[in-house]
């Protein structure tokens, strides 16, 4: 009981110390001429991010990954590797200098628009053995990332995160305090199922990793991103993506009937098949059953997200396909679907203000 004890007080400073070198910001550059937003994440040495750009051309997207090069400095790339940064952290600022023939230098302000979301980032990673003391016993691993609202007058939206990351706690339970008890929790069933199996089988070797992005915190509207990964033995790990729309505004999670009619998602489902058909080259006069799927119409869910450019639809492994097709994201850009979003809808007034090129 000590022990345990010990351990408990220990995880808590360990994550307050990781607390300091993980964070989320939202910056800005103040360039009307190329406008520019980035949502980003530092993990301890790990950084993520999300950038838009606004110019004449229209908006751009690139997801970003990198690290810390040291205290201040980093480097950034698309996963492509088609677009390579560097990068200078300031006192809420950020220089990020592109790598090509011409550089570009930009500079990014911390700012938080009006209706945004002041969002802390809490992180730990943990690992307990089978059999406590054997260096060579299996091992279970979780690593678990909350975004969680600093502002305490913000908890209308504490049961949307809590359904976002699958959790069952009291509302009032901190953030770092979660992530102990999950930790918690996956560990006692980690020894529970175990327990009476001997071996060194990679079967027993159990995995569980939950990381989170923020793909919108702009003009009363937040988006957040969950991808998660299990493996608890079997022949293969479940990977999984999820996703939160909240009407900052109004103070709400939004759901598919706040965006459309049951007409207009009717139609939608229509273009959503020939989106599919197109992704997996599926002729019209076949059916999708004939191809594997598990459906002949792909009807849209409230697994959904937003970002200035449209609106994805995601579905996971056995949502409308078996294991072996893997995942279907498709995306609908804002002209594909503008004719079908309930004009007076939060979404809809959200999207005209981003084509107006109007950020706070």
């Amino acid at each position: 009981m000590y022990r345990t004890y010990l351990l408990t007080i220990l995880s808590f400073f360990l994550i307050q110390m990781q607390q300091a070198q993980s964070f989320y910001g939202r910056y800005k550059t103040n360039d009307d001429q190329k406008k520019m937003v980035m949502h980003l994440i530092k993990t301890n040495t790990r950084l993520n991010a999300v950038l838009y750009q606004f110019d004449e051309d229209g908006i751009s997207r690139f997801d970003l990954a990198g690290q810390m090069d040291d205290e201040s400095s980093f480097s950034l790339r698309t996963y492509d590797e088609s677009s390579q940064f560097t990068g200078e952290f300031g006192d809420k600022q950020i220089s990020l200098r592109s790598s090509c023939d011409t550089p570009h230098m930009f500079n990014f302000s911390e700012a938080l628009p009006y209706a945004g979301m002041a969002l802390g980032y809490y992180h730990d990673k943990a690992t307990q053995r089978l059999t406590s003391g054997d260096p060579f016993s299996p091992k279970a691993t979780i690593e678990t990332s909350l975004l969680w609202p600093l502002n305490a007058d913000d908890k209308n939206i504490m049961p949307s995160l809590m359904n976002l990351y699958g959790i069952r706690v009291p509302e009032s339970t901190p953030a770092d305090s979660i992530i102990l008890v999950e930790q918690k929790r996956f560990f006692e069933q980690y020894i529970r199922m175990n327990s009476d199996l001997a071996g060194q089988s990679a079967s027993l070797n159990w995995e569980r990793s939950q990381q989170v992005q923020v793909l919108l915190n702009d003009n009363g509207m937040l988006c957040l991103e969950m991808a998660s990964y299990a493996f608890t033995g079997g022949a293969h790990g479940m990977a999984n993506m999820r996703y939160l729309v909240y009407n900052l505004k109004e103070d709400k999670p939004v759901a598919l009937s706040d965006l459309f009619a049951q007409p207009a998602i009717e139609k939608l489902s229509q273009i959503l098949t020939g989106k599919v058909r197109d992704r997996y080259a599926i002729p019209t006069n076949q059916a999708l059953t004939e191809s594997g799927l598990f459906t002949d119409t792909i009807k849209a869910h409230d697994n959904f997200y937003l970002n200035p450019l449209g609106i994805g639809f995601y579905y996971n492994n056995y949502d409308i396909a078996p294991y072996a097709m893997g995942h279907t994201n498709i995306f609908l850009s804002f002209d594909e679907i503008k004719e079908l979003i309930i004009p007076s809808s939060a979404v809809n007034l959200f999207f005209e203000e981003i084509n107006n090129k109007v950020m706070h």
